[in-house]
């Protein structure tokens, strides 16, 4: 019934959009894509994605391995977004844009939108940096840095006054 909710929205004067736009809304909104800007590779912990897990389950394929970080609580990345200042890079997919603080490497960025709205235009990206460098960043100690400038780590989606 595809066809029929398509018409039906078109008819009450929704305009299409194209999946450029569904990938802008994304990295507005900071939600990471599976085999984008996360893999199997990370720790569900380091992705923020807690609200997946579940400890008082049975025994289930990694279950010691997310109860150990957990008990411990020390994570050593953290998947974030950021607001980019400078050059905007182009990102193809696949790829992604290392992340320094100082001449460390401190992680690397995997999703990139330039956001135009009206009152509203910020570069913004999505990427995972070592928890220190976040901390640093955080503080004003050190910026974390990209080849054409400044990733700023947010703590939470920015809001468009406008919306």
């Amino acid at each position: 019934q595809a066809s029929t909710v398509w018409n039906a929205l078109l008819a009450a004067g929704a305009t299409a959009c194209g999946s450029d736009a569904l990938e802008k809304l994304r990295v507005l909104e900071g939600v990471a894509a599976f085999d984008v800007d996360f893999s199997d590779k990370q720790l569900p912990q380091e992705t923020n994605l807690q609200r997946a897990l579940n400890f008082t389950k049975g025994c289930y394929i990694g279950q010691e391995t997310v109860e150990r970080i957990r008990a411990r609580a020390t994570l050593h990345r953290s998947l974030r977004q950021f607001e980019l200042e400078g050059e905007t890079p182009a990102l193809k997919p696949g790829e992604k844009i290392e992340l320094k603080a100082g001449e460390a490497a401190a992680g690397e960025l995997t999703s990139v939108a330039r956001i135009e709205l009206p009152g509203f235009s910020k570069t913004l990206a999505i990427g995972i940096a070592r928890t220190e460098a976040l901390e640093r960043s955080e503080s004003g100690a050190e910026a974390i840095r990209y080849d054409g400038g400044i990733a700023t780590p947010l703590a939470a989606p920015p809001v468009p006054a406008n919306l």
